[in-house]
């Protein structure tokens, strides 16, 4: 019997968008994918909610993301000034990487009653709070929003440009081999231990409350011993 999950697709598209790696301070890397709580912020925004609103979407809301293109990097040079305990200022710039003009394929879909697909459709439609991906300033543009029927991804498929949530060395799974005539760059999976869900005190003070490891996977493609994960128009990833 063939089991088919409804999903709410996206495809979006922004003209700079970053995702800083956490413990840089002087040159803030970003990740290619936004991480979950970026993906449930996207979702909260478009449902006119608050961050603090957000706690229960992290556990009722299936997520995941897909690089379809971007077109290089850009880095910004910004000046801070730090209040030191001394009460003197310090000044410093920090660089800050961003994507250029990246595209995502976006999937929500729910896990309970607490949020239904056709109130996230009609939320994109017509959303309460501007839309970004990242910083606040960090707006996106969604292309094409609908309803899709994603079916079960099949034993030995090919999982790319996505984010695999766990660590793909401790499972059964082989890596696509590149030849060198082809022309093709290999670009190995890399591991990152990332957060999950955050919580807010009476302050609005957020901390963060699960971390998980997560995989993502570019060019060099990753295939399991097993079937996993789902597949949409020929693309492979996994809802988490």
């Amino acid at each position: 019997m063939l089991v088919i999950l409804q999903a709410l697709r996206l495809d979006v598209e922004g003209d700079f968008n970053s995702f800083r790696v956490g413990h840089l301070l002087q040159y803030q890397r970003t990740y290619l994918f936004p991480p979950k709580p970026t993906l449930i912020g996207l979702l909260g925004a478009a449902l006119g909610l608050e961050d603090w609103q957000l706690t229960s979407l992290y556990e009722d809301v299936w997520a995941s993301v897909i690089l379809c293109q971007r077109h290089g990097f850009a880095r910004d040079l910004w000046g801070i000034t730090k209040i030191k305990t001394s009460g003197k200022t310090e000044h410093a710039v920090v660089v800050r990487e961003m994507l250029h003009c990246p595209s995502y394929r976006i999937f929500f879909a729910p896990k309970s009653c607490s949020v239904k697909l056709p109130d996230m459709k009609a939320a994109f439609a017509n959303p309460a709070y501007p839309l970004a991906l990242g910083r606040s300033d960090e707006l996106v543009v969604i292309k094409t929003c609908g309803v899709s029927d994603l079916q079960p991804a099949s034993r030995g498929a090919w999982f790319r440009h996505t984010v695999l949530p766990f660590d793909y060395r401790k499972r059964r799974c082989i890596l696509e081999k590149i030849g060198v005539s082809t022309g093709g760059i290999l670009e190995l999976p890399q591991v990152f231990r990332l957060p999950v869900a955050y919580s807010y005190d009476k302050d609005r003070k957020r901390r963060v409350t699960r971390y998980d490891l997560f995989t993502h996977v570019f060019g060099t493609g990753v295939s399991l011993d097993s079937e996993e994960g789902w597949c949409d128009d020929g693309k492979s990833f996994f809802l988490y």
